[in-house]
């Protein structure tokens, strides 16, 4: 009888990661919506490109200010009474742009979007932090960041035919719809039963920490931000730009390479927290992805090569930029249980932080440089890309200045 029950509880707790991951993909998924139905919302509400760039960008803000609210939030009252909420905002926030008619109702959906979606990750990773044994959170964190690129994969896959097909509003309809049945099914499962195994171990680990909280935890944001930085700066807007310039006969297949990277950097995520759950060395881990991401993205940058060659480079960038996720398990490891949702939120929080101040960095620096040429070139996107070369630089060091907390319990 008590295998059975333990049997039991492994499967609700498999049950509770699998609807988890559901939410990470679906928030992505619209996150990434606009850019599937960029003519469309121009038509629609009247707005020209610089509308639409400004309308994509308000959940991203929204999340950010969310973050540690949410944190605050899912440590005082717990993922089982707010997530389907969260997911619910979402669902609202696609509502609400689907009747939109003028750019700030839609604005409006957008931020009630970034609000649900804030409880995202941090919620998953307290449930897995919850019903799983401590070893078993890195490979948790690296598959929930999985599920979040598969959202992104989804939002340029599924939703462009859902769009053709439909048109924007029912496809988003269609998209709340598919929020409320997925928040019906968190609540049912998240909502009941015990946890497999009760969250104290972060306590005992914090106790027995020989070094300050607080400065592994900000050396672990900085690491996070710069690492995560590749992702959101380089991956997700100036890979391609530069990538098409400098292979301007083989645009599709440069774009192809970057697709390989986002593929990359999801495995890199998973592999990167099974190895950390596995040797307990995720210091070690961290200097290596840092020190294989810096060299790769100077290879790219600076070292003329083929395309196919380039298609290789950007796959293993992408793969050591996957090792960010090791910033929450080094976080998890030192936080009280009882902070574990603020730690989290501060972590998650950080990594968009690169985004922010980088995205607009690298365009004013090639705008800069376009004032006395009139097209950009190779050498152009060089000089303005290279304020990433000096990131990873930062993350090098940054992973030499950590020490590991207590190893985990093994599982």
């Amino acid at each position: 009888m008590p295998n059975q029950v333990t049997s039991c509880c492994q499967m609700r707790a498999h049950l509770i990661a699998f609807v988890a991951a559901l939410f990470c993909g679906y928030q992505v998924y619209m996150q990434a919506s606009p850019g599937s139905m960029v003519n469309d919302l121009m038509s629609s509400l009247r707005i020209e490109l610089a509308g639409v760039g400004f309308l994509a960008s308000c959940l991203s803000y929204s999340y950010l200010l969310f973050q540690m609210p949410a944190g605050h939030l899912l440590d005082r009252f717990g993922c089982k009474q707010l997530l389907p909420l969260a997911i619910l905002s979402v669902a609202a926030g696609s509502l609400l742009m689907a009747f939109a008619e003028t750019l700030w109702q839609a604005v409006l959906g957008r931020v009630v979007m970034g609000a649900g979606s804030a409880f995202a990750i941090v919620g998953s990773f307290l449930l897995a932090s919850e019903w799983y044994a401590a070893c078993w959170f890195p490979l948790l964190v690296g598959l929930f960041e999985m599920a979040g690129m598969a959202g992104g994969v989804g939002a340029t896959t599924i939703l462009p035919a859902m769009v053709d097909v439909f048109g924007w509003r029912t496809g988003m309809i269609m998209n709340a719809v598919a929020g409320v049945v997925l928040a019906i099914t968190v609540f049912i499962v998240v909502c009941s039963g015990k946890p497999l195994t009760i969250p104290d171990d972060a306590d005992e680990i914090s106790n027995a920490v020989q070094h300050p909280i607080f400065r592994i935890l900000l050396l672990n944001a900085l690491y996070g931000l710069c690492m995560f930085g590749m992702v959101n700066v380089f991956a997700m807007l100036w890979g391609l730009p530069f990538l098409k310039t400098l292979y301007p006969d083989n645009q599709s297949a440069a774009g192809m390479g970057l697709a390989c990277m986002y593929l990359c950097i999801a495995l890199g995520a998973v592999c990167s927290g099974w190895l950390a759950g596995v040797v307990n060395q995720c210091r070690t881990l961290m200097m290596v992805g840092a020190f294989v991401a810096l060299n790769c993205l100077t290879i790219i940058l600076y070292v003329p090569m083929p395309l196919f060659i380039m298609v290789l480079m950007l796959s293993l960038f992408g793969f050591a930029s996957g090792f960010y996720s090791l910033a929450f398990f080094q976080s998890r490891q030192i936080a009280p249980s009882r902070k574990l949702g603020q730690v989290m939120a501060a972590i998650n929080g950080s990594m968009l932080i690169a985004g922010i101040l980088f995205q607009p960095l690298i365009g004013w620096l090639l705008d800069q440089q376009l004032l006395s040429d009139q097209k950009l070139s190779v050498v152009h996107f060089q000089i303005a890309l290279s304020p990433l070369v000096f990131l990873l630089l930062l993350a090098l060091l940054v992973a030499g200045l950590s020490r590991d907390p207590l190893s985990v319990r093994s599982c």
